[in-house]
């Protein structure tokens, strides 16, 4: 299967007034949920669905408890979580103080064999966007 795009005009990077560029941009078919997520790994796996939903609530709960602790998360082969911030300028160094932040970002940097499996990604061209959300118990 293949990872649909469309093409969308952009303007190009540094030249606001050239003409617009045509590039590539990614089309989700569905988005999968906890619950479906959850009934698949059960499907491949000897763990029930509900313990499966224990362990993915908890990444859920902790995984903010330890980003705001100032920590990054690393989730071994799946990839490591980790908070940057955003700021406003200040002319001097001693001046950026913690109310010169003005709101955090979740950053997620996949693991090596994750990046490894994604280069043999194909792509398929579409004229219309398809997004469906799959539920558990739902056929899409």
């Amino acid at each position: 299967m293949a990872v649909k795009f469309k093409s969308v005009a952009k303007p190009v990077p540094g030249k606001p007034s050239a003409p617009k560029r045509f590039y590539a941009q990614a089309v989700s078919n569905r988005t999968i949920d906890l619950r479906a997520f959850a009934a698949e790994i059960g499907r491949i796996s000897t763990v029930s669905k509900p313990d499966i939903m224990a362990v993915l609530e908890s990444f859920v709960e902790l995984i903010p408890v330890h980003l705001k602790t100032g920590n990054a998360v690393n989730l071994g082969p799946l990839g490591t979580f980790y908070l940057n911030v955003k700021s406003e300028g200040r002319d001097k160094p001693e001046d950026v103080s913690s109310s010169s932040i003005i709101g955090n970002k979740l950053l997620f940097r996949p693991s090596k064999l994750i990046k490894t499996e994604l280069k043999s990604t194909e792509y398929e061209k579409i004229t219309t966007k398809p997004v469906e959300t799959l539920t558990e118990g739902v056929e899409a």
